[in-house]
């Protein structure tokens, strides 16, 4: 017998006692394994009309820990922790999946997931669309070779905190009542980059230029020498020369923190909380 069947049979008998000890360690052959996965695995092979489990409200919520029954979906302390609550009272994690049919509702129940799309009668919540259907009013400069998400409305305009109300009224006013919407969010995907690249390719007497002005000052506090460094291509000394850079903004990632933390954009971001028309909890 040569060497190379030598290793051969070698090889096999490894492969053979690794599938060996992985079956012992698991305590259980195949066909068992598959009987006892039942629905604790999402898989598209369950019956439509499998079980939903039996510990939960109409809305999906855990009969376990009870809030106040209010008829709408709302936020409350319970435990010294806060959760979503349900129109009956209970407390709801929201579990989401969406592109699905009211067909697909009793399957999805089935595998545990509580929130859907609007149609399908369970709970769901609405993409109001703050950003990206109205950039036109509150013009911000897209980059150059940057994601189209990058480049969001001027929120620091003196009418986007109104025009949030009315966008917010329209899209939910009719919905006001349904107590099956849990409630809304500003955009799908939305990112908080882009102003800070933009700020400086926005027009000079832009609200966004102010704000980040604002910003600066407040980064640069007793920094002068760090100001002129960082801005050194466009003959910065003071704060109040940034209201006249026009070009790409210098890579400073405090900075670009700093300006996405800061108390001038946190104000002007639209915060959603509920939903208009509807009662307090």
């Amino acid at each position: 017998m040569n060497c190379s069947r030598v290793r051969c049979y070698l090889l096999l008998a490894v492969v053979i006692l690794l599938l060996w000890s992985v079956r012992e360690a698991s305590g259980e052959d195949a066909a068992t394994s598959s009987r006892d996965m039942g629905p604790t695995v999402i898989s598209p092979d369950l019956p439509p009309e499998a079980p939903v489990r039996s510990d939960l409200d109409s809305y999906g919520g855990w009969l376990g820990l009870k809030g106040k029954a209010t008829g709408f979906f709302h936020t409350e302390q319970l435990g010294g922790r806060w959760w979503l609550v349900t129109p009956e009272g209970h407390a709801f994690f929201m579990l989401q999946i969406g592109w699905t049919k009211k067909k697909d509702s009793v399957r999805l129940k089935s595998w545990g997931f509580n929130t859907s799309e609007e149609d399908t009668g369970m709970p769901y919540a609405v993409d109001v669309r703050f950003f990206r259907d109205v950039k036109r009013l509150f013009p911000i400069p897209q980059i150059p070779g940057a994601p189209p998400w990058w480049t969001f409305p001027d929120v620091f305009h003196a009418e986007w905190p109104q025009y949030c109300k009315e966008r917010a009224q329209a899209v939910l006013g009719s919905r006001a009542q349904d107590p099956l919407i849990i409630g809304y969010f500003m955009e799908n995907e939305v990112c908080l980059q882009g102003w800070y690249e933009a700020v400086t390719h926005a027009a000079k007497d832009a609200p966004c230029r102010a704000a980040f002005v604002e910003v600066a000052r407040a980064y640069y506090v007793g920094k002068p020498d760090d100001l002129a460094r960082d801005w050194q291509a466009f003959g910065v000394k003071k704060v109040e020369d940034l209201l006249g850079v026009a070009g790409t903004a210098p890579v400073s990632r405090e900075l670009l923190d700093s300006s996405q933390e800061s108390e001038p954009y946190d104000q002007r971001r639209p915060v959603c909380r509920m939903v208009p028309g509807r009662p307090r909890a």
